[in-house]
This record gives structure tokens, C-alpha cells and sequence, in this order.
């Protein structure tokens, strides 16, 4: 065993190798000319400046924050606890700094290249992304528990609370920053957003390996109501997940490399492939590990079942994309009776989604459940993260062309070039909403699997609902979210109405965004902190549970709708009631306009502030359970 514990670095270098050769090919790739230079150069100092500023309030939060942890929860986990948020703003830092090379790069190739060999470009692109982030999270994750191994469990836990610090900064910064700014230089920005999408995926990967290992911490005789009886030890309960993550990396080079470009709409026909020969990979190497570890398929069974989730889940997201479905038609033709007949009708399609989402988290918990138990729940957010790395390097390949077409329309190349640049537009919104759905799936499933890990540290048996400390709590969670998504939607609205930034003065901003971004994460600390210190684990319990089906909904209903109203946007430019111009058209503008921070900031933020909050409890747990609740 221990040999198999020291043979998963490996895994995780061979990505971060894999990952530099990637680079080193795209920026070989094209050379790109003086104008694109400057433009990379530009971009560069732009993004520069915010994170300066967004690196010194991190050291300070993560020093401050860490102290807080040593007294409660040892000094050992403090210090993964900092390594986590280095860790994690260093790639988001990496994948900020290549994202304007990369995206000019493609811009560039399109003009000789022609649609395959920029789509290729383009996508490889959005992997060194995706490779750095899961690379560097399996590395550390690997290696503690190599070196520690019993005593890993608190420090994954550690770790993984470091990320979601890092994570909620990046995010939550990022939006108050770019919404503060005029709308070309937001989109000018818009690749900036791939930093906190890195730390955001990084985040999922480290909270799932978390739950899973501290949920295997004691040897226990798992009888499932599906399949057959196993024991639970605690090393190949811990190993199981890992070795199944470098097995599902390893694959996922392959799936990255077997993506080719396609002409027409056809362009991105591979990738959809290259997901599918991704999660095949997973699923070969989760059954013959299954029986090796636990001497059956029970494990295997759970962990793909949450590998179906995420697939499910980014599929049901990227149908938003389709100019051809059903509901982008039917609010298309409410766009012509007026806003207000559009966005009631909009809306009301984006809540009736969220049911196909929470059936398939729920679907997907059960059947976890029923195999493998409380760890079948965490196999199955083990599972669900298993394809990160392809999935994501979709949705960073829909952002960097959308930002290449900005480029091209914005500096007036040539219709050749313009050409290629927006088919590739078009063709990598649906990657990109592919991506993003994948995300929120896989946020509620990994929230969910860290409410068992606390359970398991909190030494919690049963949550009686009955109780009401567990009401109290359950109900603080359902409303905890709704009141962040308002705190957030009053700052936002503050920005618009006082957005007379100018292209000078945009670098004014960033000290009041980060103080926007830490007071979010100062009360969203305070809550499960303040829950379990007066009301005591079970209340905590309570909050977690709430937290995770409210957050899922919000989630879902926000980025639906903007994603809708995008797509609706784009159905009728292609000359559907009336195109570009028509009073359907300028409603349908002014619908997307005020729905995309709803789907580019308010989903996401959320979705990690709640993770962050559930890995909180899960580090605090031990010193809660002391405590037994003062009231």
C-alpha cells in the first residue's frame, strides 16, 4: 500500500509535464505580430494590477486566518491550511498569465491556420489550464498523504479550507471588480475570470479527496443495501479515490490529445468524444481498483455514479445553448410582446430546470448510498471530479475563443479571419455552458459529501430533524444563501448605477473590491462558526443541509437564465423575429445585460462560499464537539 501511496506523484508530475509541453507547443504554434504583441502586453498589465493588490489581502487573510486555526484545530492543519491558498492563487495566477497568450495566439493563427488547427490550438490551450490545476491540487493531495498517511486526514481537510479561502477571494474579487467597469473594458478583463475558474475546480478536486479520506479514517464493516458487505480500513479507504483520480488524469491526456477540429458547425464534434473516452478511462480503472482494495465492485459502482451526475448535469446545462430548443423559441417570441413578457417568461423556464437537477443529485446520492454506504457519497463526488480536467479545459477553450473573437472584431481583422474566429464563438458557447453546469453539479455533490465527512468528525450518528436546534439550523442554511445572493445583487447594483469609470481611472477599484470580497467572507466565516459555537454540532449539521439545497437552486436558476437569455440573444441575430435591431432584439439585450452577472458572478460566488463554509465545519468539527454548544 505504501508503495502505491508513493507512486501517485508520479501521476501528478507527468500532468504538470504534459501540461509545460502544452505550453511550449501553443506558444510555438504561431508567432504572433507587433500589434498582437501589444495587445498581449496590455492585457498583461491590466490584469497585473488588480492581482497585486488581490495577493497582499490574501497573504494577510491567510496568516490572520491561520492563526485562528492552530488555537482550534492544531498547528499542523494551519499550516496545510496555508499551503492550500498559496497553492491554489498560484494557479490561478498561472492560468491568468498564459490566458491573453493563448487567446491572442488563436486570434493570430486564424489567419493562416485556418478553423482546425486554431480550434486545436484553442482547446489545448484551455488544458495547460485545467492540467495546472488538477496537477498541482494531486500533487499536494498525494504527497500529504504519502508522508502523513493516518495523520492526513485533518491536514486534507486543512488543505482544502485554504483553497476555498483563496477561492471565495478570486471569485468574489473578480466580480466586484469587473462589474464595476465600463462594459469594454469588462470584456477586455473577461479572461481574467479562468483565474478563479482554476481555483474553483481546484477547490472541487480538494474538498471531494477530503471528505473521502476522512470518512475512511476508521475501520468499519460497510453493509450496503445494494451489492455485497466490505470492510472500510482506513488505507484503502483513503487509497481507493486516489488511485482512481491518477488513473482518471492519466486518461484525461489522452482525451485532450484525441480532440481534433472539425469545419463548419461541426468544429468542436470532438470534444464531446473526447469527454466520453475520458469517463470510459474512469470507469476501466475504478472496477479492477475496486476489487483490489475491497475485494468487489461496490466502490466502482458509487464512484461512477457520480461520474454519470457530472455528465448528466453539464449535458442538461449545455441543452441553454441549443438556438434550436424549445424554451429559447418560446421566450424569443415573449421578447416581441416587451421586457417584461420576456424576462417573467424567461425566468419562469429557468426555475422549472432546476428539477432536473436536483432529480439528479438526489438520484445520484441515493444509488451512491446504496453501494458503498456515507462513502459511496463521497466516491461519488470523487467520481463526478474524475473528468475536471477535460471538462474544464471545454469551458476555458468556449472562454478563450470567445475572447479571441473580441480581439478580432475589436481590432478590425480580416473577414477571413473574423470568420473563423466567430464560428469557433458560436460553436464553444455550448463547451463553455457544458463546463459551467459541470461545475455547479459537481459544487452540490462535493457540499454534500463534506456534510458526511463533518458528520464523521463531529462524531455525529443521527440528525434528528425533530429537534429544534437541527430546524433552527436547517433554516439558517435555506436562507443563508438567498441573503448572500442579495448582499451580492445590492453591491453589483451600487457598481452599475455608478459606473463613470473611465478606460484611466479603471485601476482605481481594486482595494474597494477586495473589501467588498472580504466582508462576504468574513460573514459567510462567521455563520457555521457562530452556529456551532452557541447551538453545537447538530444546529451545524442543520446549516450544512440547508446551505446545499438552497445554494443548488439559487445556482441553477441564475446561471440558467442568463445562460437562456444568450442563447435567445443569438437565435434571433440570426434573423428570428425581426434580427438584429428589432424591438424583440433590443428587449432581449437588455434582458442578457442585466441577467449576465446573475450567471457570470452570483452562481459562482455562491457556489464557492458555501463550499467554503462547509469546510470550515469540517476542520472545526473536533473543536465544536468539545464545546457541545454554550446555549
Amino acid at each position: 500500500m505504501k508503495i502505491i501511496a508513493w507512486g501517485l506523484p508520479v501521476a501528478a508530475i507527468f500532468l504538470l509535464l504534459v501540461a509545460y509541453v502544452f505550453r511550449a507547443w501553443v506558444m510555438k504554434a504561431v508567432e504572433p505580430d507587433e500589434r498582437m504583441r501589444t495587445l498581449i502586453l496590455l492585457a498583461k498589465e491590466k490584469l497585473i494590477v488588480f492581482r497585486k493588490k488581490e495577493y497582499k489581502a490574501l497573504a494577510v487573510g491567510l496568516l490572520l486566518t491561520a492563526v485562528a486555526v492552530g488555537f482550534l484545530a492544531g498547528w499542523s492543519v494551519a499550516a496545510l491550511f496555508c499551503v492550500g491558498g498559496v497553492v491554489a492563487f498560484f494557479v490561478g495566477e498561472l492560468s491568468c498569465r498564459f490566458a491573453p497568450q493563448a487567446s491572442i495566439r488563436a486570434a493570430s493563427l486564424a489567419k493562416e491556420g485556418g478553423l482546425s488547427r486554431t480550434m486545436r490550438l484553442s482547446f489545448r490551450s484551455g488544458a495547460v489550464s485545467s492540467l495546472c490545476s488538477i496537477g498541482f491540487c494531486f500533487l499536494v493531495l498525494s504527497l500529504v498523504f504519502a508522508v502523513f498517511s493516518l495523520k492526513a486526514y485533518s491536514l486534507l481537510a486543512g488543505f482544502a479550507f485554504g483553497v476555498g479561502l483563496s477561492a471565495s477571494l478570486e471569485i468574489l474579487g473578480e466580480a466586484f471588480f469587473t462589474e464595476g467597469l465600463e462594459k469594454d473594458v469588462r470584456k477586455e478583463r473577461e479572461v481574467a475570470v479562468i483565474a478563479g475558474w482554476s481555483e474553483e475546480h481546484f477547490l472541487s478536486y480538494a474538498a471531494s479527496v477530503a471528505a473521502a479520506v476522512v470518512l475512511s479514517a476508521s475501520d468499519v464493516q460497510i453493509i450496503p443495501s445494494a451489492g455485497n458487505a466490505f470492510l472500510l480500513d482506513h488505507m484503502s479507504g483513503a487509497l481507493f479515490p486516489l488511485a482512481v483520480l491518477a488513473a482518471a488524469a492519466l486518461g484525461s491526456v489522452l482525451a485532450v490529445i484525441f480532440v481534433r477540429g472539425k469545419g463548419g458547425e461541426h468544429a468542436t464534434a470532438t470534444i464531446p468524444v473526447g469527454i466520453l473516452l475520458n469517463a470510459l478511462l474512469v470507469i476501466v480503472a475504478a472496477f479492477p481498483l475496486s476489487w483490489i482494495f475491497f475485494q468487489g465492485f461496490n466502490c466502482a459502482f458509487a464512484l461512477s455514479i457520480g461520474l454519470f451526475f457530472a455528465l448528466a448535469i453539464s449535458r442538461l446545462a449545455a441543452e441553454k445553448s441549443e438556438t434550436k430548443g424549445k424554451s429559447v423559441k418560446f421566450i424569443a417570441e415573449n421578447c416581441t410582446g416587451g421586457w417584461i413578457s420576456g424576462m417573467l417568461n424567461g425566468l419562469s423556464r429557468a426555475s422549472m430546470s432546476t428539477f432536473w437537477s436536483l432529480f439528479c443529485l438526489l438520484a445520484a446520492i441515493f444509488i451512491a448510498k446504496a453501494f458503498a454506504g456515507t462513502y459511496g457519497i463521497t466516491l461519488a463526488a470523487v467520481g463526478g471530479v474524475s473528468v475536471t480536467v477535460i471538462l474544464f479545459a471545454a469551458e476555458t477553450f468556449g472562454l478563450l475563443t470567445g475572447n479571441a473573437a473580441y480581439v478580432s472584431r475589436k481590432e478590425e481583422l480580416s473577414p477571413a479571419i473574423r470568420d473563423v474566429t466567430g464560428t469557433m464563438e458560436f460553436t464553444a458557447r455550448r463547451t463553455m455552458m457544458s463546463g459551467r453546469g459541470f461545475s455547479v453539479g459537481v459544487s452540490a455533490l462535493t457540499t454534500t459529501a463534506l456534510f458526511f465527512a463533518y458528520m464523521a468528525s463531529a462524531k455525529i450518528s443521527v440528525v434528528d430533524l425533530s429537534t429544534s436546534r437541527v430546524i433552527i439550523g436547517s433554516l439558517l442554511g435555506i436562507f443563508f444563501p438567498v441573503l448572500v445572493s442579495g448582499l451580492l445583487l445590492g453591491r453589483f447594483s451600487e457598481k452599475w448605477t455608478g459606473r463613470k469609470i473611465h478606460r484611466e481611472a479603471a485601476d482605481l477599484s481594486p482595494n474597494e473590491s477586495i473589501k467588498d470580497a472580504w466582508i462576504l467572507i468574513l460573514i459567510t466565516g462567521a455563520v457555521p462558526l457562530l452556529t456551532g459555537l452557541f447551538l453545537g454540532t447538530v444546529a451545524l449539521a442543520g446549516l450544512i443541509i440547508g446551505m446545499t439545497g438552497s445554494t443548488l437552486i439559487l445556482v441553477t436558476v441564475n446561471e440558467t437564465a442568463g445562460n437562456l437569455f444568450s442563447t435567445v440573444k443569438k437565435y434571433i441575430e440570426a434573423d428570428h423575429y425581426g434580427g438584429a435591431g428589432s424591438p424583440a432584439h433590443e428587449t432581449c439585450l437588455a434582458l442578457d445585460e442585466f441577467t449576465a452577472p446573475l450567471k457570470k458572478h452570483i452562481g459562482p460566488c455562491l457556489s464557492v462560499l458555501i463550499r467554503f463554509a462547509a469546510l470550515e465545519a469540517l476542520v472545526l468539527a473536533p473543536f465544536l464537539a468539545d464545546i457541545g454548544g454554550l446555549l
